[in-house]
């Protein structure tokens, strides 16, 4: 990292050398990270997705200081007109790191860059987080262009806006980008900018005609999404859903059975998240709890639907307590909470509906016969109900996920050939259809082909299909000690005593 021995930073304002490559991406409002935005200021947004820039600075020697730096830029719009808030920045300079928070707002951190011909790499504590490989291409106009640039930030307290300015010279760019999974900027991760744009050979002035202001701490609010509901969710696929949309803005609420495990999960989450006492299979309660939220909390914008439960074993060596609860809890539930929550939305014309289904939904499996008719009836529930709602602003979709790695499929040993998927992948899922013109999504994506086309061929095939496969060994072939064990949960937790559950033989 560079050491720079001058105790202070140049006075305003900074007149800088070097070249920008930048990279212009669209992300779903719900992705992006909860940053915070000066009071006024809404982001610019094509559609429901954010205008995000991506620029990678190079500062030569000859302007006030020489340094490295990547910085995520997001124009924005509000009193004063256009201008760009900048809530990431890293560089190499302790030096333009502290003048640029103290002058100007922007909220500079240390990195490190590498740099190996055409390709840039920044290491943040120690890791690999981005690294882009950018080619210059054509000029797009002759000569030196002029790129105004106000900035508007706010930091501890104070709101700066800087008028600023580029002299360059302009030129197409190839960029390929890479994103850490675990970095800063996982959120770009996987996705190609709709524009590239080199500003090359020429100078930047930063911090001209700059008005400072206060503007209390609580002023500058991350982007609120609104309140988002998640049942079932103290642990497994609903905890990480309420993780992902607490860290995408939402003020979250889980219910779950066990008041203590939830209120606990609900501090562990942070961030405001709410956990509440809920058992989906009591009406009276279910229209308490949302009464509560939207009294206490605020209107709920997304409610996921998530709670559930997974017998396996032979239907016919089934307790019929056990396929009864089976449809309460994963249909006849979902509709009930449904319909307690839909009216508020529809009043406010606004809202959004994710019941987590099953891909046995489409393709049911031997020792699953009442889950999977439980979860064939919430797709089709969920499908008429968007038909339903069309043009009343209230969304539902559905998500059907294969095997999944949590507590429900304990004892499972799923084929080779479909691999049980993760919480995360399963939350990456409802996140993402928050907002999407999209009803329906399979995780694994790719299964969801497989199992349309596997129910257009004859029934001999698809048995014979599923013997090579050796689908029976999810819904007969699990543990019966553990699947058992997971039994004795689920009817603990449901507040009832174990029924008699032969194991599958």
């Amino acid at each position: 990292m560079a050491d720079d021995e001058t105790p202070v930073y140049p006075e305003e304002p900074w007149y800088l050398g070097g070249s920008l490559d930048v990279s212009v991406f669209l992300v779903p409002e719900h992705e992006l990270p909860a940053f915070a935005m000066p009071r006024g200021r809404r982001p610019l947004m094509v559609g429901r997705r954010v205008v995000v820039g991506v620029a990678s600075v190079r500062y030569v020697p000859g302007g006030v200081l020489a340094y490295d730096e990547l910085l995520v830029a997001i124009p924005t719009l509000g009193a004063g007109g256009a201008a760009v808030t900048i809530p990431q920045i890293w560089v190499n300079s302790d030096t333009s790191r502290r003048g640029g928070r103290e002058l100007w707002g922007i909220p500079k951190e240390l990195a490190d860059f590498g740099r190996s011909g055409s390709v840039t790499t920044m290491r943040v504590a120690g890791r690999d987080v981005v690294s882009v490989r950018a080619r210059r291409g054509s000029p797009l106009s002759p000569g030196m262009r002029q790129v105004p640039l106000p900035v508007v930030q706010v930091l501890d307290g104070v709101r700066t806006r800087s008028v600023n300015r580029v002299i360059s010279k302009v030129s197409g760019l190839r960029t390929s980008w890479r994103f850490a999974a675990d970095g800063p900027l996982a959120y770009l991760r996987g996705r190609r900018p709709i524009m590239n744009i080199a500003l090359h050979d020429g100078s930047v002035v930063f911090g001209m005609d700059v008005e400072r202001s206060p503007e209390s701490a609580d002023a500058a609010h991350p982007v609120d999404r609104g309140v988002a509901v998640v049942t079932g969710g103290a642990r497994g696929i609903g905890y990480q859903v309420a993780q992902d949309l607490g860290a995408a803005g939402y003020t979250v609420v889980i219910g779950d059975l066990d008041e203590a495990e939830t209120v606990a999960a609900a501090e562990k989450l942070g961030r405001g998240a709410v956990g509440l006492r809920l058992d989906i299979t009591d009406a009276d309660l279910v229209s308490a709890v949302v009464d509560r939220i939207e009294t206490e909390v605020g209107p709920i914008a997304v409610w996921v639907n998530n709670a559930g439960i997974m017998p396996t074993g032979r239907f016919a060596e089934q307790d019929a307590d056990v396929a009864q609860k089976t449809i309460d809890v994963d249909y006849s539930a979902l509709v009930r909470t449904t319909s307690a929550v839909l009216p508020r939305m529809m009043a406010r014309h606004s809202g959004t509906i994710v019941n987590l289904a099953s891909a046995t939904g489409l393709k049911p499996l031997a020792g699953l016969a009442v889950y999977s008719g439980a979860k064939a009836a919430v797709i089709g529930f969920s499908d008429a109900l968007r038909r339903e709602l069309r043009g009343t602003g209230v969304d539902v979709h559905v998500v059907l996920p294969n095997l999944v790695s949590t507590p429900m499929g304990a004892g499972i040993t799923p084929p080779k050939v479909s691999p049980a998927v993760t919480p995360q992948q399963v939350s990456r899922a409802v996140v993402d259809l928050i907002g999407s013109s999209r009803f329906a999504v399979t995780v694994p994506r790719v299964l969801s082909p497989v199992l349309r086309f596997s129910r257009l061929l004859p029934t001999a095939v698809q048995d014979w299909l599923d013997d090579v496969i050796g689908t029976d060994r999810i819904g007969l072939g699990g543990d019966p000690a553990v699947r058992a064990r997971y039994l004795r949960e689920v009817d603990q937790r449901l507040g009832r005593a174990a029924p008699v559950v032969r194991p599958t033989q």
